[in-house]
Protein backbone atom coordinates (compact mmCIF):
# COMPACT_ATOMS: atom_id res chain seq x y z
CA UNK A 1 0.00 0.00 0.00
CA UNK A 2 1.90 3.06 -1.13
CA UNK A 3 -0.61 5.56 0.28
CA UNK A 4 -2.73 5.61 3.44
CA UNK A 5 -5.83 6.37 1.36
CA UNK A 6 -5.39 2.87 -0.12
CA UNK A 7 -6.35 1.36 3.27
CA UNK A 8 -9.86 -0.05 2.70
CA UNK A 9 -12.50 1.71 4.80
CA UNK A 10 -14.96 -1.18 4.65
CA UNK A 11 -12.62 -4.00 5.77
CA UNK A 12 -12.95 -5.11 9.39
CA UNK A 13 -10.09 -7.59 9.60
CA UNK A 14 -6.43 -7.18 10.45
CA UNK A 15 -4.30 -5.39 7.84
CA UNK A 16 -0.53 -5.10 7.48
CA UNK A 17 0.61 -1.59 6.62
CA UNK A 18 4.08 -0.07 6.19
CA UNK A 19 5.66 1.68 9.16
CA UNK A 20 5.18 4.98 7.32
CA UNK A 21 1.51 4.58 8.33
CA UNK A 22 2.53 5.97 11.73
CA UNK A 23 2.94 9.43 10.18
CA UNK A 24 -0.81 9.45 9.49
CA UNK A 25 -1.96 7.29 12.45
CA UNK A 26 -5.19 8.38 14.13
CA UNK A 27 -5.86 6.36 17.33
CA UNK A 28 -9.58 7.18 17.10
CA UNK A 29 -9.74 5.54 13.67
CA UNK A 30 -7.32 2.59 13.93
CA UNK A 31 -6.17 0.19 16.58
CA UNK A 32 -2.57 -1.08 16.40
CA UNK A 33 -2.54 -4.83 17.03
CA UNK A 34 1.20 -5.48 16.79
CA UNK A 35 4.09 -5.47 14.41
CA UNK A 36 5.60 -8.08 12.17
CA UNK A 37 9.27 -8.14 13.13
CA UNK A 38 8.76 -9.60 16.59
CA UNK A 39 8.88 -13.02 18.16
CA UNK A 40 5.40 -12.77 19.73
CA UNK A 41 3.81 -13.19 16.26
CA UNK A 42 6.07 -16.05 15.19
CA UNK A 43 4.21 -18.92 13.50
CA UNK A 44 7.17 -20.94 12.25
CA UNK A 45 10.77 -21.43 13.34
CA UNK A 46 13.42 -21.99 10.69
CA UNK A 47 16.58 -23.90 11.47
CA UNK A 48 19.92 -22.32 10.55
CA UNK A 49 19.68 -20.51 7.21
CA UNK A 50 22.18 -19.39 4.65
CA UNK A 51 21.92 -15.69 3.86
CA UNK A 52 23.13 -14.66 0.41
CA UNK A 53 23.61 -10.91 0.15
CA UNK A 54 23.43 -8.80 -3.00
CA UNK A 55 27.18 -9.17 -3.47
CA UNK A 56 26.97 -12.98 -3.36
CA UNK A 57 28.47 -13.39 0.14
CA UNK A 58 27.13 -16.40 2.07
CA UNK A 59 26.63 -16.36 5.87
CA UNK A 60 24.96 -18.70 8.38
CA UNK A 61 22.17 -16.79 10.15
CA UNK A 62 18.82 -17.17 11.94
CA UNK A 63 17.27 -13.95 10.61
CA UNK A 64 14.12 -15.54 9.12
CA UNK A 65 12.93 -16.15 12.68
CA UNK A 66 12.38 -12.45 13.40
CA UNK A 67 9.84 -11.59 10.71
CA UNK A 68 7.62 -12.74 7.90
CA UNK A 69 9.28 -14.75 5.12
CA UNK A 70 8.12 -15.18 1.54
CA UNK A 71 9.00 -18.42 -0.25
CA UNK A 72 10.33 -18.05 -3.81
CA UNK A 73 10.60 -20.48 -6.73
CA UNK A 74 14.18 -19.36 -7.42
CA UNK A 75 16.74 -16.92 -6.00
CA UNK A 76 15.99 -13.26 -6.72
CA UNK A 77 18.58 -11.53 -8.83
CA UNK A 78 18.56 -8.22 -6.99
CA UNK A 79 17.94 -8.83 -3.28
CA UNK A 80 19.38 -10.52 -0.23
CA UNK A 81 17.77 -13.94 0.17
CA UNK A 82 17.90 -16.96 2.43
CA UNK A 83 18.22 -20.68 1.77
CA UNK A 84 16.59 -23.25 4.07
CA UNK A 85 16.63 -26.94 3.10
CA UNK A 86 17.19 -26.01 -0.57
CA UNK A 87 14.26 -23.55 -0.64
CA UNK A 88 14.60 -19.79 -1.22
CA UNK A 89 13.06 -17.05 0.94
CA UNK A 90 13.12 -13.27 1.24
CA UNK A 91 11.96 -10.92 3.96
CA UNK A 92 9.92 -7.78 3.45
CA UNK A 93 10.10 -4.48 5.27
CA UNK A 94 8.51 -4.28 8.70
CA UNK A 95 4.72 -4.10 8.75
CA UNK A 96 2.40 -2.84 11.46
CA UNK A 97 -0.86 -4.73 11.95
CA UNK A 98 -3.91 -2.53 12.34
CA UNK A 99 -7.68 -2.81 12.35
CA UNK A 100 -10.42 -0.20 12.07
CA UNK A 101 -11.58 0.98 15.46
CA UNK A 102 -15.36 0.74 15.47
CA UNK A 103 -17.96 -0.07 18.05
CA UNK A 104 -17.99 -3.84 18.27
CA UNK A 105 -21.14 -5.74 19.27
CA UNK A 106 -20.67 -8.01 22.31
CA UNK A 107 -19.28 -11.36 21.14
CA UNK A 108 -19.39 -10.28 17.50
CA UNK A 109 -17.24 -8.75 14.83
CA UNK A 110 -17.34 -5.30 13.31
CA UNK A 111 -20.37 -4.59 11.13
Amino acid sequence: MPFTDAIPSNYDGMMGVPITFLDKYNPDQFEILGYEKSYHLQTKTYEMQVQVDKGGKWSNVTKLNDGAAIKLDRPPGDATYYIVDGEYYIQQYKRIFIRHRRTRPAGGTNK
